[in-house]
């Protein structure tokens, strides 16, 4: 499975000096990866576009467990190739983490035409994401989860399980930034009102009664708008898979069943300690009665013994007078 990250470098070197530190495989498309930030620069001063953005960058992530660093970088290599035609490619395989992964780093400036390379915005990360995934397809490796209308890659290609939370490249950047992100703000929504909702329309209900948030169900996806952002070029619109498998329209349904199952099991709970409490609570009850019942009895009995010890002291006593008294007689 691989993932595709797109960036840029106002410092070639930099990118490269990171790269390779970490590399354990290591590989160039019309330059040797070795010399790569010399070839860079002296084919971006040949063309006198040295300054500003230096390079671009890929990072090529594949699922643990899935392929070797080798036939990694040869994927990208071929992805490299695609994608950059005629440009110098710098690609080097880390495989310090749990996924292996590509830096990919394309030089900015062609070597012959010296046109620059562009590969800028959403159709950008598309363009790349699709070439990425065909070759994802024709290597039998796994393709990041997409929804039904978007898997074009043939029938017996494999996709990946959704996230339950997803957040796209820019979105990530931003939290990276310690920015609010205005989608992550739509998701804290649906996740309280979750909690709160019994029905699918009463959540959608909330939502825009709290939060302003509207909803549009075409009966397969829902849409979700930010009400601050219906001004902005993206309309502040966005479907409910692109937030993650548990903000689709099955993922929320399903959601709401889950909690309104999880606040009965509660409710069982509650009443079944109740119902031991009082239960614990009536023994308790009659525990004490009986043990003041037999405290009484005992009381009793040894009141009893007392006036039994006393009633035959005192009889002894009346007979040791009148034996007394007869012998003063006699």
């Amino acid at each position: 499975m691989a993932h595709v990250k797109l960036g840029s470098a106002k410092s070639a070197n930099d990118s490269i000096n990171y790269a390779a530190k970490r590399a354990v495989e290591s590989s160039g498309i019309n330059c040797d990866p070795d010399y790569a930030k010399v070839q860079f620069e002296v084919t971006r001063k040949l063309h006198g576009k040295n300054n500003g953005i230096q390079a671009h960058t890929i990072i090529q992530s594949f699922a643990p467990n899935e392929i070797t660093p080798q036939r990694a970088n040869e994927l990208g290599k071929i992805l490299a190739a695609t994608i950059a035609p005629g440009f110098e490619v710098a690609i080097f395989t880390h495989a310090d983490k749990d996924h292996i992964h590509n830096h990919i780093i394309i030089n900015s400036v062609h070597p012959e035409s010296g046109k620059k390379y562009h590969c800028h915005g959403w159709d950008g990360i598309e363009s790349v994401r699709h070439q990425s995934n065909l070759i994802s397809a024709e290597n039998n490796l796994t393709i990041p989860f997409l929804p039904e209308n978007k898997r074009v890659y043939g029938k017996n290609a494999r996709y990946s399980s959704p996230a339950p939370v997803r957040f796209d490249q820019k979105e990530q950047a931003i939290i990276e930034q310690g920015k609010d992100s205005w989608k992550d703000e739509i998701r804290q929504a649906i996740d309280i009102e979750l909690k709160k909702s019994k029905t699918y329309e009463e959540f959608k209900a909330n939502l825009e009664k709290k939060y302003g948030i509207m909803t549009k169900d075409d009966g397969k996806h829902i849409v979700f708008t930010h009400p601050e952002r219906i001004h902005e070029r993206d309309k502040g619109r966005v479907r409910g898979y692109k937030l993650g498998n548990d903000y689709t329209k099955e993922g929320i349904q399903n959601g709401i069943e889950r909690q309104i199952a999880k606040n009965e099991r509660k409710d069982r709970a509650e009443r079944e300690l109740g119902r031991i409490s009082n239960s614990v609570g009536s023994g308790k009850a009659e525990r004490q009665r009986k043990k003041q019942e037999t405290d009484r009895q005992l009381e009793q009995e040894r009141r009893r013994i007392e006036t039994g010890h006393r009633s035959s002291a005192e009889q002894q006593r009346q007979r040791n007078k009148r034996t007394q008294s007869r012998d003063d007689e006699r």
